[in-house]
């Protein structure tokens, strides 16, 4: 074996061993999910490729048999996962909650489409709400792919797929993020963990299935799906349990707790004599709205205009007499 070739695969072992060891996984021997999993995390084909011959060299020189990598190719990207890892994912998302039930929700329906019915990041991206068709039953069908239901309402498809239809519902009206934050309030008499949503219908619907948010919950107008990169590298974080955990967050003020009373208005004072009077005065004072203002200032320059016009109109008629009293001193004088 060349140098440099051992000490790439140096690099890639300590890399698996210190991941492994992070998350308190064995790594010598290492179990096939295990090595699936971190390879899957790794940027490039050539990357998984070499990650996965010095796992196996390093399995080699300690006399323990190689992992059985079950999906064929090490370096093959993989559009599905263990089972146990996201069951595991899915029952660690939060329902309630804001930002916490807001993120959960949107993520359990990403790991559904993702590895229960394998669905790659860029038809994820793509995928418009009316195309998600639930049986009623707790399975799906997307694109002729389908996912049957499961006893465990944490796990079944069909309520991870409802629970977010109505947060979605309102992403695409619209609503105002405090009004939203409402919807992830935990009743004070929660549902019974057995209770499947699953049975509620879902109507028609149509937008993108999955939307970006910032981390105060708010969605960009137009609301936007997230970029296959993103989806991509969000799924395998919860399917390695690295992704972000989202706090719970206070509710949002509304505009009416955050606004404060606008002082009153100001008297105003007329520009010119002409617009002078205790009616005039009266009525600005009384102005409370903002185009009510607004056409009060069109009528002062209104006025204003009309004394301008005025003003040229002296002005000019002094010019005019001016010129008549130069061409009278211009007359002769008849001498008696």
């Amino acid at each position: 074996m060349k140098p440099a070739t051992q000490d790439a695969y140096e690099r890639d072992w300590l890399l698996f061993v210190d991941w492994c060891r992070a998350r308190d996984l064995d790594y010598l021997p290492a179990p096939a999910e295990t090595v699936e999993v971190f390879l899957s995390l790794l940027g490039s084909v050539s990357s998984r490729r070499r990650g996965a011959a010095a796992i196996r060299f390093h399995h080699r020189a300690a006399g323990l048999a190689e992992p059985a990598l079950v999906r064929g190719r090490p370096g093959r990207p993989l559009s599905t996962a263990p089972s146990d890892l996201i069951d595991a994912a899915l029952a660690g998302l939060p329902r309630w909650g804001w930002t916490a039930g807001l993120f959960g929700r949107r993520d359990a329906v990403l790991l559904v489409l993702r590895f229960a019915m394998a669905l790659s990041p860029e038809g994820i991206a793509q995928l418009d709400a009316g195309e998600v068709i639930a049986d009623g039953q707790g399975g799906l069908r997307v694109h002729g792919r389908e996912v049957g239901g499961d006893a465990d309402p944490a796990l079944c498809p069909g309520c991870i797929w409802a629970r977010w239809v109505p947060v979605m519902q309102r992403v695409h009206r619209f609503t105002p993020t405090a009004e939203l934050a409402k919807a992830f309030t935990r009743p004070e008499e929660p549902p019974a963990v057995d209770r499947h949503d699953c049975e509620r219908s879902t109507p028609g619907l149509t937008g993108p299935a999955l939307m970006t948010f910032d981390r105060w919950g708010s969605a960009p107008l137009p609301v936007r799906a997230p970029t296959s990169q993103g989806l991509r590298g969000l799924s395998h974080a919860h399917r390695a349990g690295t992704a972000v955990q989202h706090p719970i967050r206070d509710l949002p003020r509304t505009v009416e707790s955050v606004a404060t009373p606008l002082p009153p208005p100001a008297p105003f004072m007329a520009p010119y004599p002409e617009v002078a009077g205790l009616g005039w005065r009266r009525k600005l004072e009384g102005l409370l709205h903002v185009d009510e203002a607004s056409q009060a200032l069109n009528l002062v320059v209104d006025q204003a205009d009309a004394l301008n016009a005025r003003l040229d109109q002296l002005l000019a008629d002094a010019d005019a007499l001016r010129s008549r009293v130069d061409n009278v001193t211009r007359l002769p004088r008849f001498r008696g």
